[in-house]
């Protein structure tokens, strides 16, 4: 067991900063989520960056 964090929700963002697909999620422990996806390769956005996004 690598990480035990529960997600809340998850759905699909229709935008696509940079031209990549994004999926919003809301876990347990944001935190730990976040630690966990960065050390399995996975690139966190934040909000300001769906604003500063022209596509």
């Amino acid at each position: 067991l690598q990480a035990e964090i529960n997600i809340i929700q998850a759905y699909p963002v229709l935008m696509r900063p940079r031209g990549r697909p994004v999926v919003a999620l809301m876990v347990d422990n944001t935190e730990m989520g976040l630690e966990t996806l960065a050390a399995k390769g996975f690139s966190m956005i934040t909000e300001g960056d769906l604003d500063d996004d022209e596509a």
